[in-house]
């Protein structure tokens, strides 16, 4: 098994079009800012909430994503 983000053939692709490969450990969710953001919506949306249909859980999770710079800044 070979790790495709060190093949050599990404690095000498990478090398020959001018691009500074920078690699992230496998997993580090605080360098990752979709981390940071579906933790926020786990947490408002589904702890301890309870949606009686799909639509209802695709609404709260759009609600709080499209309110999210409006009622939490911080």
């Amino acid at each position: 098994m070979f790790n495709i983000r060190h093949c050599q053939v990404v690095k000498e692709l990478a090398k020959n079009l001018g691009i500074e490969l920078l690699y992230l450990p496998l997993y580090f969710p605080n360098l990752n800012l979709i981390e940071k953001l579906w933790k926020w919506v786990k947490k408002k949306c589904l702890y301890g909430q309870y949606h009686e249909s799909f639509s209802d859980f695709q609404e709260s999770i759009s609600t709080a994503i499209s309110h999210k710079h409006l009622s939490y800044k911080k």
